[in-house]
């Protein structure tokens, strides 16, 4: 879409010619933000046409526009690329819900990150375990500008409310992450892109695993509400690495693919004990064949293993959620 018709949207929705049959509800929440792209996630009060309009003035002059449709059949969510950005540069956006303009100043905005090997600093924020995006910390992070907020699980407590895994509940949960009067969404992810992995209140119940019934409906959600990064087995779970300058970062899914928590102490020594791959998928869908490899591989000055649950091996958690339960394979990770 060229400038001139962005600008001619602009003034229609300012005089009144333009009636939007639908709002924004959640979001805008970026993710998946690399050197040179990013994406845009909105929810809408029903399926329409959206777009998102950015540029790297703070007024949009110049703004480019990539136009998406929310689904219905997704919850009315979209999820829209925003490609061929330059490395370290703020973007500044807005989105538009059938031709209307969310924003009319002060545009939500976000930083690509440095080109891989670019000794950029890099200086990001994380946290876990929130009931729900209510909370002043996340002012108190924003006024830090980090380059993005890590949500290292329990992303809210849906299974409080509804103990069995079911798709509503999921989408439930992500909806009231996203809630824009609340400082997670509304001040935070409106400058800070979103990285985020389930543990086990958001995943399924308390210390879920493998076995957790109607784990598929979690994965759908995390698809459909989520701005992330390709998945490693999209199908299986939401493992995923993402590079930053000289950091690189693996994000492990600590819940699908674990055995289950111990039952008898002594079992911790079991070499059939895995964390990562209790569903003993083969090398080329493997989680932990996909670590080894990955970080092996991997050229980054800087590597951060990203994980949910609790390192240290001699804490048992009451039973052994912790690594504490899976002490061969956290030995050979550390091997």
């Amino acid at each position: 879409m060229r400038r001139e018709t962005l600008a001619a949207l602009f003034l229609a929705a300012a005089a009144g010619i333009v009636i939007a049959q639908a709002s924004l509800t959640q979001g805008p929440v970026v993710g998946g933000v690399t050197e040179a792209g990013a994406v845009v996630w909105i929810r809408t009060s029903a399926s329409a046409s959206v777009s998102v309009a950015f540029s790297i003035t703070p007024d949009l002059a110049g703004a480019q526009v990539v136009v998406g449709v929310t689904d219905a059949a997704k919850d009315s969510t979209a999820l829209i690329p925003l490609t061929g950005l330059s490395p370290s540069t703020t973007y500044y956006y807005n989105v538009l819900v059938e031709g209307a303009p969310v924003f009319s100043a002060d545009f939500p905005r976000f930083r690509t990150f440095p080109a891989p090997g670019s000794d950029t600093e890099v200086s990001f924020a994380f946290g876990s375990c929130q009931s729900d995006g209510n909370h002043p910390i996340f002012s108190s992070i924003a006024a830090k500008d980090p380059l993005f907020f890590l949500q290292n699980g329990d992303f809210g407590y849906p299974d409080a409310m509804d103990p069995s895994t079911k798709l509503e509940r999921q989408r439930q949960n992500f909806r009231a992450q996203y809630d824009p009067a609340h400082p997670l969404a509304g001040v935070l992810l409106r400058t800070a892109p979103l990285v985020y992995v389930w543990d086990d209140h958001d995943y399924g119940g308390n210390n879920s695993d493998k076995n957790q019934p109607g784990k598929e409906y979690s994965l759908q959600a995390y698809r459909d509400y989520v701005p992330g990064y390709p998945l490693a087995q999209d199908a299986i779970g939401v493992w995923h690495s993402f590079r930053a300058g000289n950091a690189e970062f693996f994000a492990l899914d600590c819940r699908s693919q674990r055995d289950p928590e111990l039952t008898s102490w002594n079992d911790r020594l079991n070499p059939d004990r895995s964390m990562l791959n209790g569903t003993d998928l083969p090398a080329t869908q493997s989680q932990w064949d996909w670590l080894l490899g990955a970080l092996l591989g991997s050229t980054a000055r800087w590597k951060f293993i990203v994980q949910s649950v609790v390192w240290n091996p001699t804490f048992s958690s009451g039973g052994g959620d912790s690594w504490a339960g899976y002490l061969i394979e956290q030995q050979a990770l550390i091997d």
